[in-house]
């Protein structure tokens, strides 16, 4: 099923990623959460730097995708202040 899911958009925290993942999903797109955190213990290797949760979505929803956030930026960026 998610062998036709493409990357549409990469965060830098599990938070962010399933925030947006639940965005999508209250407007009927399907979505799946990936990451590319590798299996070694952090402190092992000592980088975080690599860690990145991707949303993948269809191809077919990346126009409403961006739609969706396009106006959920539009929302935010007030209540944080900015113009």
């Amino acid at each position: 099923m998610t062998d036709n899911y493409s990357i549409f958009k990469v965060y830098p925290t599990k938070e962010l990623a399933l925030e947006f993942k639940e965005l999508l999903e209250k407007e009927g797109i399907d979505s799946v959460l990936g990451d590319n955190v590798p299996p070694v213990d952090i402190t092992f290797s000592g980088s975080t730097l690599e860690h990145r949760y991707e949303i993948r979505i269809k191809q077919s929803d990346f126009p409403r995708a961006e739609k969706i956030l396009e106006n959920h930026a539009n929302v935010a960026l007030p209540l944080l202040g900015h113009r």
